[in-house]
């Protein structure tokens, strides 16, 4: 799920088709009270944030989802106006930046913001992943163990030591 949070209805509405069009579900809050309930029902693995929304700001919306509790990836989208504020949005763990994308006879040229979407998404998708090879061994370890409480943490320990080991090993 990737959600939208921009007053670019415009830009909503094609991003929203381009996206569905590749497979991915889109959630867009109809009104910014919305959108940290959204956040919670919806679970986004992916937020597109415009830093040049208003009431509140790009980095108060930033800063509100997580104090919120958000942990997923956020793409903002900024300009170069926006510069000085950046040093504080990767300080809050975006990502990556996107510049606004520009517009040519009424339409947006998402070359570049699809390209982010598409990485961030397989990134999200190889780290969800690897969480299910290490739970897979950490059960296999278990029952190796004959399945005996209590070392459950040393388990899950060594088994993301392996696949880390693993990955590190075929890239």
């Amino acid at each position: 799920m990737i959600m939208l949070l921009t007053h670019r209805s415009d830009l909503k509405k094609q991003l929203t088709e381009v996206l569905q069009a590749s497979g991915y579900s889109v959630a867009i809050p109809s009104h910014r009270e919305e959108r940290l309930s959204m956040v919670t029902e919806c679970r986004p693995a992916l937020i597109v944030l415009d830093l040049y929304v208003s009431d509140p700001s790009g980095t108060e919306e930033l800063k509100e989802l997580r104090d919120y509790g958000y942990r997923g990836s956020i793409i903002l989208l900024s300009g170069s106006s926006m510069m000085p504020v950046l040093k504080e949005a990767y300080a809050s763990g975006i990502t990556s930046v996107v510049p606004i994308p520009a517009r040519v006879k009424g339409r947006y040229l998402l070359g570049e913001l699809e390209a982010a979407i598409r990485t961030c998404m397989q990134e999200i998708h190889t780290e969800q992943h690897k969480d299910e090879l290490v739970a897979r061994r950490a059960y296999e370890l278990y029952e190796a163990r004959g399945r005996h409480e209590g070392g459950e943490v040393q388990d899950w320990l060594q088994a993301e030591q392996e696949i880390r080991t693993i990955a590190n090993y075929l890239n």
